[in-house]
């Protein structure tokens, strides 16, 4: 979709827009080769896994031999000159600042290389700023998932629920599980109507969801299969906004901002 004013008005009516093709080859293989550099050489990587925080140090190798689905890079930026110039590509600054009427914040970012099969859930609440607070507008929150190769069934594409994010959802800590969760949200969506679709992708495609909008890891059919991905999430932050650490480095990159 190149018209920006037509992608933020699809996406505010159906909490997810889709840009194709919108990043170069080039630019997403030296994004990806960067990504192996800083696994095999970086031990300070902060990663996720099953919610536990680890450094690299500890797991060091392990990514690169095994099909690790829920493991995940948190924060390359942090680390990498490459990713900038993915989360704040033109195409990602121009959509996000017609949408905002300003620059975008990154707030976080994951990387990973298979699919997290993750069941269904939206981000509104479970998305924390780079600091130890959990103050930001987060109805401002937005999201989007870079692919860096194909994704289709195979490898476990994404699954989205669109207009998923008009519906009234109560908040994750509301429940005792997460699969409680997962189910509710599958329910409700269901019982409105709104049926998961299958989202397939080429290596270079950009899916932006709202803050709000239900969405999973799709199952991995065939094993082993990679499903190379970036998940960038933004927020609308004015540069005078005094709730952030005072102490926290803020970048520009292009017309975005992004924390260290």
């Amino acid at each position: 979709m190149s018209d920006i004013k037509t992608a933020v008005t699809s996406f505010r009516e159906n909490g997810y827009v889709v840009f194709r093709s919108a990043l170069e080859a080039d630019l997403v293989d030296n994004f990806w080769d960067d990504v192996e550099f800083q696994i095999q050489n970086n031990m300070n990587l902060t990663m996720a896994e099953y919610g536990k925080i680890i450094k690299n140090a500890e797991i060091m190798g392990r990514l690169l031999t095994t099909q690790n689905t829920v493991l995940r890079i948190i924060d390359l930026e942090k680390h990498s000159e490459q990713i900038p110039a993915v989360m704040l590509s033109p195409v990602v600054t121009d959509f996000l600042m017609s949408y905002y009427g300003s620059a975008p914040s990154v707030l976080q970012t994951l990387t990973y290389k298979y699919s997290s099969q993750q069941g269904a859930h939206s981000d509104l609440y479970l998305v924390n700023p780079p600091t130890t607070g959990t103050k930001y507008n987060r109805q401002s929150l937005a999201a989007a998932w870079f692919a860096c190769e194909e994704a289709n069934k195979n490898n476990g594409a994404l699954v989205i629920y669109p207009k998923s994010h008009l519906l009234d959802k109560k908040l994750y800590t509301d429940f005792d599980s997460y699969a409680a969760y997962v189910q509710y949200l599958e329910e409700l969506c269901a019982n409105n109507g709104i049926k998961p679709e299958i989202f397939e992708a080429k290596k270079g495609d950009i899916l932006f969801w709202h803050g709000d909008f239900v969405h999973a890891g799709g199952a991995i059919e065939s094993p082993n299969m990679t499903r190379k991905s970036l998940v960038v999430h933004y927020a609308n932050i004015s540069l005078t906004d005094d709730r952030f650490d005072v102490n926290l480095e803020r970048h520009k990159y292009g017309n975005g901002y992004y924390f260290k």
